[in-house]
């Protein structure tokens, strides 16, 4: 037990105690927990961060009328903008069956925008949580990459009752619906591992925006330049067939493999490719530890007043 006339100051010394701990003396220890003891106990918190995570899931738009709907309603008025304006500009280089494809693509980057978005105030906007309660503050990008999850969970049931609905143009004939083949289940891999390659990305950024505050108004810029150089609104092999160094430039960003998986698993007329296998897993296997470790670098920065 930690003794009355210790300060306040002092708690944030011994966040970390370890649970068998029983010396007689207070002994200050360092805040920050060996690399793998500090995994494991994000871990034991992971009820913490799903709680968190449901929590925001609500009361995001808890005084709305839509409510819970705008998770989905969103992303659908954002298909059906880009849809009527793009839809239009691109004329013959739209993509076949434009309209599943525009839908698979926005759908599927909202998972990857909000979870940037998310995971660059995770810490600066719970500060006072973190001065509070005494918890691994990995748990927090890892709330976020949760809420994100509850909230693509909704997006994609309704995106595979869309596709399942629309009416599609195969070798030439319009089908009333789209057949579900085997290969639908591809998503569930492509999804493990997206979510993996984003909460690399959460803990990256939630450590960088406490270092330099002005990240989150770049990140519309960002966000932006994704969207573009991902493929989400049009086909970059249409566009830049010309241009064959950048298509293959661009081909090795992770998140326009992701849409391309979701897009071959869902729809006859976009193949999966091993090549998008390939990205996908090195850039996870490399986004993953880089994040959390640097993360994992500042823990004892967290909530300190500058």
């Amino acid at each position: 037990m930690v003794p009355a006339r210790v300060q306040r100051h002092d708690l944030r010394r011994i966040d970390w105690m370890s649970e068998g701990e029983s010396s007689p003396e207070f002994k200050a220890i360092q805040a920050k927990p060996p690399f793998f003891k500090y995994l494991a106990q994000t871990w034991q918190r992971l009820p913490f961060a799903a709680y968190l995570a449901w929590y925001q899931v609500f009361t995001a738009n808890a005084r709305t009328k839509v409510g819970l709907g705008w998770v989905v309603l969103r992303p659908l008025l954002n298909a059906g903008v880009y849809g009527i304006i793009f839809g239009l500009l691109l004329g013959n280089s739209r993509p076949e069956n434009y309209i599943s494809f525009l839908i698979t693509g926005v759908f599927l980057f909202e998972f990857f925008a909000s979870t940037l978005k998310g995971g660059a105030v995770a810490v600066i906007h719970n500060e006072s949580l973190i001065k509070t309660i005494s918890f691994p503050r990995l748990a927090l990008p890892l709330s976020t990459v949760i809420r994100e999850f509850i909230n693509i969970a909704f997006v994609l049931l309704v995106l595979i009752v869309l596709l399942v609905l629309m009416p599609v143009r195969h070798e030439g004939h319009w089908q009333l619906a789209n057949t579900v083949t085997p290969s639908w289940f591809l998503i569930i891999p492509i999804m493990a591992v997206y979510i993996l390659f984003c909460f690399g990305i959460a803990s990256f950024c939630a450590r960088l925006t406490v270092h330099f505050r002005d990240f989150t108004s770049f990140l519309p810029f960002i966000q932006r330049l994704m969207m573009y150089g991902s493929g989400v609104i049009f086909a970059l092999e249409n566009l830049l067939s010309e241009y064959q160094t950048a298509l293959d430039i661009l081909r090795l960003n992770p998140v326009h493999s992701f849409l391309a998986l979701a897009r071959g698993a869902f729809l006859t007329e976009y193949p999966v490719l091993t090549q998008d296998w390939i990205v996908i897993l090195v850039a996870t296997a490399i986004v993953l530890p880089v994040g959390v470790v640097y993360f994992w670098r500042g823990e004892q920065i967290y909530g300190r007043s500058e």
